[in-house]
């Protein structure tokens, strides 16, 4: 795991990110189900690329993507890379 100093450092460059209930966390608006379903699915190639499980809600409008090692149980670079992955991924 990292520590409480590292991962504020490391949200300073993941715009609407933030940690709750020991996960890394985002919300991320579409504007309808369909544009979620197509960004969810592109995560869940992310997650087989990187061997990580996110949570995923998909919802009317959006989707809530939460991030943790379980190995670890708490938030671990690997998490921090998956959020810049999305990120990225949302970018092209």
């Amino acid at each position: 795991m990292i520590t409480l100093g590292d991962m504020q450092r490391k949200l300073r460059n993941l715009s609407g990110w933030g940690i709750e209930n020991n996960s890394l966390a985002k919300e991320f608006a579409f504007n309808d189900f369909s544009s979620g379903l197509e960004f969810t699915i592109k995560v869940g190639e992310i997650a087989k690329e990187l061997e990580h499980s996110p949570l995923i809600l998909i919802k009317n409008d959006g989707v809530r993507i939460e991030l943790t090692t379980h190995e670890e149980n708490g938030i671990t670079d690997k998490d921090f890379m998956f959020a810049e992955s999305i990120e990225v991924m949302l970018k092209q």
